[in-house]
């Protein structure tokens, strides 16, 4: 059985990620960005992690809410090569309230 994991990740500076995957010859899109686990940790998004929320907790008239900011889209085979890609939901907020449904 597979069970929840969480990790603490930073923000990469995008220049540096876009140089990592390019050696592996892949682009990242507009909407997409980078972050990593620090040294000595093994959160970075792997096998398994695509579609997997990152966000944060934050105060919400009195209460505690996660945001949601980004969602899993890749990483490198070993996990380790390069930091995670994530998706920006911000950039399709209009999508997404266009298409949920109750």
């Amino acid at each position: 059985m597979k069970s929840l994991r969480k990790a603490i990740v930073s923000s990469v500076d995008e220049t540096k990620c876009r140089t990592q995957y390019a050696l592996f010859g892949l682009t990242l899109a507009e909407d997409q960005f980078c972050a990593e686990a620090g040294a000595g940790s093994s959160g970075n998004s792997c096998h398994g992690d695509v579609g997997a929320p990152l966000g944060y907790t934050a105060g919400y008239y009195g209460t505690q809410q996660f945001v949601q900011f980004g969602i899993a889209a890749f990483g490198t085979f070993g996990c380790r090569e390069a930091p995670s890609v994530y998706t920006n939901v911000s950039v399709h907020v209009g999508w997404i309230i266009g298409n949920i449904r109750p």
